[in-house]
């Protein structure tokens, strides 16, 4: 009542009128201020979105290959439903990208939710700009050549649009656009949502028109969100324990199952303790956020307590639970490896399968698990996994060389072997660290930096390079896209050897041959190291295009004790005389050992006779010396 007497004064009267007359001057300029105020806004948004979009596809997905045909109805389906996902995360409307086609422009990728791709054939793969009359062809063909990003508006058949085109360059050279889009009534409703919200501002502020039933509606609004916050944790923005545990025991009260996940940082403490807190809060933050992207929006994520995390899976499918450690896997790897700061994140995860009973007393019983778990985990390999992650953004790894000679042709090519130039324990060797690296995304991160250096070194001294390539590293999709980078730049690829393991070769042919086959187009070879070791099937050889096998110094030793060891020896010569692949004997030590081999048929060795491996400008040096030691072998065998 006392509002209402309040407006009935009548004092009052010409304030009321001067206020709702200039309303409409007043939504005038708020309009022109806020829609510049949010362009700025959606085009920053825009243009995030776009940059992204290589990471969602893939740095090759636009390559010369790519047509019309390179993707069926429900594979583009696929790629452009899960492309509108990321498009709504990155709030905007869609993301694309545009390829020349002789003389038109298509998407190569166009996203949009399923049922609408599924009510549409033009929404399909390789819709042409110009059947869908878009209004910006002119200006899209010509964005092709610009470096910087074009904003525009334009429309087509379907709605009009504030849009932002990216020129991008794929790995092979094709240019293409990434680009992203709001419909303007997306941007239209953002203005008016702003102008709203200022109008109510001054509402608020203008005391004669305040209600008491207005006041009571934004208290309780702000109740709910005090209500909401309550609910998170406020570090990592996931459920908090007390609100998640909550959560958990009405699923169970309702009598349903769950597929419970339990994770825990590894190394957590150290961190805290070398690097102080906040870089530990950050690896928590950063981790969660990994964790809930890694599951669908129906699991419930809570942090238990400091650096331990528990999903709880209901309704799940069969596949659920592999399908988020495939997913939690797959985005820490890429984190490891990507990140620009010093954070390396390792976890150790327990899953149990809760049907019924005490929710707290089962999550008890879990976290004994993992404690269990635990102390099978040894520390020393989390410690030194942080310590190699550290050595490798100060550049304490290098290379050394060492020499692979033959006799026949009085050549030399090299080895390149890593060394960790440890801070206090001195040069390293790899037999201490790499089974731990190969566990890790480390190994990646080693070989990229073998290779590079490698490649470095083939230029300084015109000699062919062999790369061991780890079997952990060889099965990565994401190592294989980065040596494609490499190479696609280098100049020496001609000179560079990548050795692959029997076991590599042998497990999965098919596969190998198919990354085999994508190396060699940059100009590279394969050896098979540590040939024989455990395998009797040679089938694989006629199927895989290697240049070279390597004889393991287990054959090599003791010869004359072994009766076995000079025929398997022999066999492996004639086989590489046969097959025309060249067979290098590792290992070898002493002089009368060369010559007890050469009698086998061997010409290519390996070995600390020659030379051990040293840094490059050792192993330049060293050159002359090795080969006047190749000289003592040129007169006949048992001459």
């Amino acid at each position: 009542m006392i509002y209402l007497n309040f407006i009935r004064s009548k004092k009052f009267i010409i304030p009321l009128l001067i206020f709702f007359i200039g309303i409409p001057l007043q939504l005038v300029i708020i309009y022109r201020v806020e829609k510049k105020a949010i362009l700025k806004e959606i085009d920053s948004e825009l243009l995030e979105a776009a940059t992204n979009i290589k990471y969602y596809l893939g740095k090759d997905y636009v390559s010369k290959k790519l047509n019309g045909r390179s993707y069926n109805k429900e594979r583009a389906v696929e790629i452009f439903t899960d492309l509108q996902e990321r498009a709504v995360e990155q709030n905007v409307d869609y993301l694309y990208i545009l390829v020349k086609s002789e003389d038109d422009i298509v998407y190569a990728a166009l996203s949009d939710y399923k049922e609408e791709l599924d009510d549409s054939e033009k929404a399909y793969f390789w819709y042409s700009l110009t059947e869908a009359e878009d209004d910006s062809f002119d200006e899209t063909w010509s964005a092709f050549d610009r470096e910087e990003p074009l904003f525009l508006n334009s429309s087509d058949e379907w709605d009009s649009y504030r849009s932002v085109y990216l020129t991008e360059t794929a790995p092979d050279g094709t240019k293409y656009i990434a680009g992203a889009d709001v419909t303007i009534t997306t941007l239209n409703d953002k203005i008016m949502e702003r102008i709203m919200r200022i109008m109510k501002m001054f509402l608020i502020a203008f005391p004669i028109i305040i209600s008491f039933a207005h006041m009571e509606r934004e208290n309780k609004i702000i109740e709910g969100e005090m209500e909401k916050l309550s609910t998170k944790d406020t570090l990592t923005g996931v459920y908090n324990r007390k609100h998640g545990l909550k959560m958990f025991k009405e699923l169970s009260e309702k009598g349903m199952e769950a597929e419970v996940f339990i994770v825990d940082i590894r190394g957590l403490n150290k961190i805290n303790a070398d690097q102080g807190l906040t870089t530990g809060d950050r690896m928590i933050k950063a981790f969660a956020g990994i964790l809930k992207k890694s599951v669908r929006k129906s699991d419930i994520v809570m942090r238990l307590e400091g650096d331990k995390f528990m999903v709880v899976l209901s309704e799940f499918p069969v596949e659920s639970e592999e399908n988020m450690l495939v997913n939690l896997q797959g985005s820490l790897n890429n984190f490891n490896m990507n990140n620009p700061t010093n954070l390396y994140i390792q976890i150790i995860h327990l899953f149990k399968s809760y049907k019924k009973g005490e929710v707290e007393g089962f999550i008890g019983g879990m976290l004994k698990d993992l404690i269990a778990k635990k102390r099978y985990v040894s520390e020393k390999d989390i410690e030194m996994v942080q310590e190699m992650f550290e050595s490798i953004e100060e550049d304490r790894f290098v290379v050394h060389y060492q020499p692979k000679v033959n006799i026949q042709t009085e050549s030399i090519s090299y080895e390149a072997l890593i060394r960790w130039d440890h801070p206090e324990k001195g040069l390293i060797y790899p037999d201490y660290f790499i089974h731990v690296a190969e566990r890790s995304v480390l190994i990646n991160k080693l070989t990229i930096f073998v290779l590079n250096e490698s490649l470095k070194a083939a230029g300084r001294m015109n000699t062919k390079i062999s790369v061991n390539i780890s079997p952990a590293a060889f099965e990565s999709d994401l190592f294989i896209s980065e040596v494609k980078e490499i190479l696609g730049k280098s100049k020496y690829n001609n000179l560079l050897t990548f050795e692959i393991t029997e076991g590599v070769a042998i497990d999965d042919v098919q596969n190998t041959l198919e990354k085999i086959k994508i190396l060699t187009e940059y100009g590279v070879v394969f050896s098979i190291d540590d040939f024989g070791t455990g395998y009797s099937s040679l089938g694989y050889l006629e199927k895989l295009p290697v240049r070279e096998v390597k004889i393991d110094k287990t054959f090599t030793d003791n010869l004359k004790l072994k009766t076995i060891n000079p025929m398997i020896v022999r066999f492996i010569c004639e086989l590489g005389k046969v097959m025309e692949f060249d067979v290098v004997i590792e290992g070898v030590e002493r002089e009368e050992q060369i010559w007890e081999l050469m009698k086998l048929g061997g010409s290519s060795f390996q070995g600390y006779f020659f030379d051990r491996g040293h840094p490059i400008d050792v192993t330049i040096k060293n050159r002359k010396m090795c080969l006047e030691k190749v000289k003592i072998f040129k007169e006949p065998v048992g001459s």
